[in-house]
């Protein structure tokens, strides 16, 4: 009895490793990834549960698609869900938001997707509101609102008494 306890305590160890790596930490905090570890977005323009980006848009943001793999990643996790596309296939979604990789991400934890033309922010597992925006030049890190937040990093302040 214990040999087949520990026979199926050991072929379980895998899946629990292997769902355990939704997530890595970025430049930009802690984000959801897809099973080869590139970092998952969500569209802004997209509804609760119903994704808008087709055609031209998913070959540059392809759905995460609902596979074995993924189903070991995210089935059993909460906040995630299933919804279905216009095409009729499955993708997967995070409270409610469709996720998409980027096609220029190449590898494990690139962002480059970040904040494209302000729609396009990371699938966050951390709480952070904070997010990337990208105009394609440059990198800003903005709020709710779009909002430019900046950090001093030197400080000439003078400091009176009172």
């Amino acid at each position: 009895m214990y040999k087949h306890m520990l026979v199926g305590t050991l072929l379980a160890l895998p899946a629990l490793a292997i769902a355990a790596d939704n997530t890595v930490n970025t430049a930009a905090g802690e984000v959801f990834v897809d099973p080869n570890g590139r970092s998952l977005y969500t569209f802004s323009k997209d509804k609760k549960d119903k994704s808008i980006c087709n055609g031209g848009c998913a070959a540059k943001w392809p759905p995460l698609p609902v596979n074995p793999a993924t189903e070991m990643l995210y089935g059993s996790q909460s906040g995630f869900s299933v919804i279905r596309r216009d095409d009729g296939s499955e993708q997967w979604a995070y409270q409610g938001a469709p996720l998409y990789r980027w096609f220029k991400d190449m590898k494990a934890g690139d962002i480059e997707g970040a904040g494209i033309k302000g729609v396009w922010p990371l699938a966050r597992a951390d709480d952070v509101t904070v997010r990337l925006y990208n105009d394609d030049n440059r990198r800003y890190l903005v709020d709710d609102n779009n909002f430019t937040h900046y950090t001093q990093t030197t400080c000439r302040c003078r400091f009176q008494r009172a």
